[in-house]
């Protein structure tokens, strides 16, 4: 039992503060509260306060020292706190949360906050080098919060990548409201991270790291380079015997592939300088990515491949060519244009600038990523467009 008046006159009376809290810390810490705690730079105040307390003067000086066991006995037999000084520091301050206790319960709540991720790695590997980095705690103090926050990171994460489709789309259907992926939101935040982790070697913007999966901010701003794609004849461009741009709003409303294309074969390249020069032959259909593949260019390969074509692919012999051209890979599946190690290695001695960065595995070919890790030449498409020129111009000519 305790007097909560007499406590609060005596070791709760001002300048004794540090006492309780010497005492508080030492609970919170699972130490016994016995042995001498010194208060250095003491005031002049708290010194008096101190011999009020224990009822006899302190030395002076720059510290003053007082025993816990004294302070405790003088609470009991002073029936101020039956319980002591432990009983005496609650009823100051309120309970006292045992450190060790405390921490275990936090680590157990982010834990929980951190399960939505984990089930998502179970389901989508891709993600787990990302996940087991990820610190919620960075992005929210609250751990109700921030298991929220991954929960909604992680549904929209199980749609990506995505075959083109708009972020305010994405957003409804996954989150139910459209502006629920707008910048600055702190589960956009979450979900660029992960995208950004896929590829840590580009620095690319938020509106980039969208299209890189398949999504795209808008239908109009997503295009796709594409040319000689006869299939677009329901169209009735003129245009289309040219190269031209298609938007993502075009390959969503014209039902542009209701044809059957097996058999067929489309050439895809990374840089617009093929599409350009492939003009001026009869070409075979082309696709262009423009490097990383913008959301209009994934559903236009999306619907080219679900109407049963098949695709060759070139692009730049350096790091970031293999990791788009991986992506594609995994994806769609292509057979190598001219892009595997004999194609390097014939034109390594003629071409070329240093190659940098870290080696990237070529999932078609581990034979190229070891050429290209030993001569460490770069070799941009328009090295060799000349050849790739020469291929259209048959594939065309064999099609006609």
């Amino acid at each position: 039992m305790t007097d909560e008046t007499r406590l609060r006159s005596t070791l709760g009376a001002p300048g004794l503060e540090w006492l309780v809290g010497r005492a508080r810390d030492r609970i919170s810490r699972g130490l016994p509260l016995t042995g001498t705690v010194v208060r250095r730079s003491v005031t002049t105040a708290e010194r008096e306060a101190l011999a009020r307390f224990i009822g006899r003067p302190v030395t002076a000086g720059d510290s003053a020292s007082v025993s816990l066991d004294d302070v405790d006995r003088l609470l009991r037999e002073n029936e101020i706190a039956d319980g002591g000084l432990a009983e005496a520091v609650v009823a100051l301050g309120g309970p006292v949360a045992i450190r060790h206790d405390e921490a275990s319960r936090l680590r157990e709540e982010w834990a929980v906050a951190h399960e939505p991720l984990r089930a998502l790695g179970e389901s989508h590997p891709r993600w787990m080098p990302w996940i087991e980095q990820v610190n919620l705690r960075r992005r929210s103090t609250d751990s109700v919060e921030a298991r929220l926050l991954a929960s909604e990171a992680s549904r929209v994460l199980e749609r990506l990548p995505a075959s083109g489709i708009t972020i305010g789309v994405l957003a409804n259907e996954v989150l139910g409201d459209s502006h629920a992926l707008d910048g600055g939101r702190p589960v956009t935040g979450l979900v660029l991270a992960a995208i950004r982790s896929l590829d840590l070697e580009q620095a690319l913007e938020a509106r980039q790291l969208w299209e890189s999966v398949g999504v795209a901010p808008d239908e109009l701003s997503s295009t796709v380079l594409v040319h000689a794609m006869p299939y677009l004849n329901s169209a009735r461009s003129e245009t289309t015997a040219l190269p031209h741009y298609l938007t993502l709003q075009q390959l969503d409303r014209l039902n542009l592939f209701d044809v059957d294309l097996s058999g067929v074969e489309i050439f895809v390249c990374e840089n617009p300088s093929v599409v350009a020069a492939s003009a001026r032959i009869e070409s075979p259909p082309l696709v262009c990515l423009r490097g990383q593949p913008s959301a209009a260019t994934v559903r236009l390969l999306t619907q080219l491949s679900t109407a049963g074509a098949t695709f060759r692919y070139h692009g730049d012999f350096d790091w970031g060519g293999i990791r788009i051209a991986n992506g594609l890979f995994r994806r769609f599946g292509f057979s190598p244009w001219r892009f595997r190690a004999p194609d390097y290695e014939r034109i390594v001695g003629i071409a070329g600038t240093p190659l940098l960065g870290k080696p990237v595995p070529a999932d078609w070919d581990q034979g190229l990523t070891n050429a290209m890790t030993k001569f460490s030449i770069k070799i941009e498409e328009e090295a060799v467009l000349g050849d790739l020129i020469l291929d259209l111009s048959e594939a065309g000519r064999d099609a006609q």
